[in-house]
């Protein structure tokens, strides 16, 4: 049994790794549901197990910060970002030192996740 909970842990990290399964259509939180309900049917996880594993913290966090990037988006705040950085960068690689810094500047002071969220529109 533990030798089957290895190989469907390992197999729903090449999934994840991969994006997409080929021929499956099957993006990643399809393959990390379908990861985690396997291992609840094989006996891994119980019910109380796999809800103790869920992070809700963690979950409110990453929803907050969709809901503001929606937002930010909506009010044309990515608009006028891209047209500030395009003002101080002539060429391709002015822009990714541009990026660059701006991203390690605002790392420094907040989390890579709002980071990566909020700068991901932009890019």
């Amino acid at each position: 049994m533990s030798v089957l909970r290895f190989i469907v842990i390992g197999l729903t990290y090449i999934g994840l790794g991969l994006g997409y399964l080929p021929g499956l259509r099957m993006n990643r939180a399809s393959i990390a549901i379908v990861g985690s309900s396997l291992l609840m049917a094989l006996g891994v996880l119980d019910l109380k197990e796999a809800w103790s594993a869920i992070d809700y913290k963690t979950l409110i966090f990453l929803f907050s910060m969709m809901v503001i990037s929606a937002n930010l988006a909506g009010s044309g705040f990515f608009q006028l970002a891209i047209d500030t950085v395009m003002r101080f960068s002539r060429s391709p690689f002015s822009l990714l030192i541009v990026l660059t810094l701006g991203s390690g500047i605002l790392s420094a002071f907040f989390l890579n996740d709002t980071v990566a969220l909020i700068l991901t529109p932009l890019i």
